[in-house]
């Protein structure tokens, strides 16, 4: 099977009969558009590096007399058999851009020139595979090796620019974005490094040349070029659109790369810089916009885009999170009492500000602007011939007690119960539940329900 990070050593080149610090970079590429997860534990996964050790060119250090420095958390690093072995203290997910980075320390170049080739055997998230990644070793004469880290970033953003000479009196960098241009390094120390951007608005590229100086002798001049690339939004979750209850918190997540700046737009707000996750609440959302008090209630549309935009290097990325809200529920609207006064009304959720409820004696007309340009209308009173109401349901000696008007049919959940006692009547209290709910089918053919709390 294929391997499904990408591996690379900084620097790939290091000077024979030395002793260097080498850094391996695995990624997850931005392109392959998925997470990897990275299980801990017995049996978990790892990742197995193999040093060639010996003496020939094809070898790299002439020990495995070295130590591992700064890993990437969670993950370890541990030299087990002659191979070194990186594992997960917790189960983790590597998403597209990003990194395990180990860093090797004092590693002893053995003293032969040539191309050594460090073996990878990966079993990560169910799949096994093999690579392998080049490091050449170069004459420990007048030169230099010159590495950036990272090779791409964002617009303005910095990478660490890094060399290591030999046999040499000063290195020179240039293609410095600003005059003079270039900067002197005195050796030794024989390695060092700097912070380095590419320095333009339109230009996607900048090269770095380092060249090795002993006295009037130069080495071969060696070149890096530093890339900046437009931001790209990695991970969005939820990747779909989502339906959801008219108070239902919901959470927005993302990473993105290469980003300047961000925001994030929805209705009439807006978040500048937003962080992961963001809790929200879209049904909230709406009715800040349309409600009674705007007087624009009847125009609610029925779903909330949340809009991020990232911008930087001469584009931007954007992608949209979409939530369509359900309608809002009524709980119930009913006489407090089985004489049938004092009128009470609940929905679901109850802070929901686009609701009307007008009140005459005895009665009331409740109307829910619900998402989606509609609205429910419900009634209740002892005077209405026509619209189904519940007016009274609730506990009466130790039995459910209810008093309806102007229903055709009457059911008792859980269990759907058809209720044959339709305008007035008792029953036992359904076991194993904590929740009641009437629902009846009025004459004209509308709905109305009573949720009853036990």
């Amino acid at each position: 099977m294929s391997i499904k990070l990408k591996y690379s050593f900084l620097p790939n080149s290091v000077f024979v009969n030395s002793v260097d610090d080498l850094k391996l970079v695995a990624e997850n590429p931005i392109s392959s558009g998925s997470s990897i997860q990275f299980k801990a534990g017995r049996g978990g996964d790892s990742i197995n590096v193999v040093f060639p050790i010996g003496d020939a060119d094809s070898d790299l250090a002439s020990s495995l007399n070295f130590e591992v420095g700064n890993v990437t958390s969670p993950f370890t690093c541990t030299l087990v058999g002659g191979n070194f072995v990186i594992t997960a203290t917790q189960d983790t997910q590597i998403d597209p851009g990003e990194t395990i980075s180990v860093e090797f320390t004092q590693v002893p170049i053995n003293e032969s020139t040539g191309d050594s080739f460090v073996a990878i055997n990966e079993y990560v998230d169910g799949g096994v595979g093999t690579t392998s990644v080049k490091i050449s070793k170069i004459p420990a004469e007048l030169g230099v090796i010159v590495w950036l880290d990272p090779l791409i970033v964002g617009l303005n953003q910095e990478s660490l620019l890094q060399f290591k000479s030999a046999a040499s009196t000063n290195v020179v960098i240039s293609g410095y974005p600003k005059a003079p241009g270039e900067k002197t390094f005195e050796t030794p120390p024989y390695s060092a490094s700097d912070k380095v951007i590419v320095g333009s608005d339109t230009e996607s590229q900048r090269t770095y040349i380092a060249t090795a100086w002993a006295g009037s002798n130069q080495s071969v001049p060696q070149s890096i070029t530093l890339t900046q690339v437009p931001p790209v939004i990695t991970i969005k979750n939820p990747g779909e659109e989502q339906i959801v209850g008219a108070g239902e918190k919901v959470v927005i997540s993302w990473k993105a790369m290469y980003g300047t700046s961000s925001v994030m737009k929805w209705l009439q707000s807006q978040i500048i810089n937003p962080n992961s996750p963001l809790n929200t609440v879209p049904g909230q959302e709406l009715t800040k916009v349309y409600n009674i008090a705007n007087h624009n209630a009847d125009f609610m549309p029925d779903t909330v885009t949340y809009t991020l935009t990232v911008e930087g290097f001469k584009e931007s990325a954007t992608c949209n999170f979409v939530f369509k809200v359900n309608p809002v529920q009524l709980v119930y609207i009913k006489y407090k009492n089985p004489d049938l006064t004092e009128i009470m009304f609940a929905i679901d959720p109850s802070d929901w500000r686009a609701v009307s409820s007008v009140f005459a004696t005895d009665s009331l007309t409740l109307t829910i602007y619900q998402p989606g340009f509609t609205k429910d209308l419900y009634y209740l009173s002892k005077e209405d011939t026509v619209n189904p109401m519940i007016q009274y349901f609730d506990i009466v000696d130790g039995d459910l007690s209810w008093i309806t008007a102007n229903l055709k049919s009457l059911t008792l959940d859980p269990g759907n119960i058809s209720i044959s006692d339709i305008d007035q009547g008792t029953h036992t209290i359904p076991s194993e539940t904590d929740t009641v709910v009437l629902t009846g089918v009025g004459n004209n053919g509308k709905t109305i329900r009573s949720v009853l709390k036990i």
